[in-house]
């Protein structure tokens, strides 16, 4: 009986597993970000200043694949540039996804990543949370055509950097940057 069961259940996984196409499994898009900065926090020794910084702008690349109809795990690679203080940076992370609409690709995203400088005497790491909100607009080209909006957490390590700001010491070990923004998305679905 328990042998029955057994079966039974590695059965129901593997028709959940299987029950999609191999095709709609795999999946990938591209995306342009232009994220507008709200607060920024820069902390440099035991001082803590909130100075004016602007935003970034991304470029993205992702890859999913789909574990059940209505979620996705993915990897992505980013192209990141932050416009104040002038710092780019490769991003590199993974991301969860829940397709609310069956046979449309409107989802909630959740993922977190890992910033690694272009410049590594601008700082030295650093990490990314986004929440976000995607829509399926139309077919262009052959492509669906999506549309988000999201949260981002940036948090970059500037430890033993020159820092930001005009009259701070320099080396100081502990030393971030913490950026809250807000981002709109514009991608092409494959």
């Amino acid at each position: 009986m328990n042998r029955f069961k057994l079966l039974f259940v590695l059965f129901f996984i593997n028709t959940i597993l299987y029950s999609q196409d191999i095709k709609k499994k795999w999946g990938s898009s591209v995306y342009v970000d232009l994220n507008s900065t709200y607060e920024t926090r820069y902390t440099h020794g035991s001082s803590v200043h909130y100075p004016n910084y602007s935003g970034s702008i991304e470029l993205v690349y992702n890859l999913d694949y789909k574990i059940f109809r209505r979620f996705s795990f993915g990897s992505l690679v980013s192209l990141n540039r932050f416009l104040t203080p002038k710092i780019s940076s490769l991003k590199i992370g993974g991301a969860i996804k829940y397709y609310y609409l069956q046979n449309k690709y409107h989802f909630v995203t959740f993922h977190i990543a890992s910033h690694f400088p272009s410049d590594s005497d601008r700082f030295k790491r650093g990490h990314q949370v986004r929440l976000g909100q995607f829509f399926d607009l139309s077919n262009l080209l052959g492509q669906r055509l999506l549309i988000g909006c999201y949260y981002n957490l940036d948090k970059l390590n500037l430890e033993n950097s020159s820092p930001l700001l005009d009259g701070l010491l320099k080396n100081i070990s502990y030393s971030t940057l913490l950026t809250d923004s807000w981002g709109v998305s514009l991608g092409l679905k494959f």
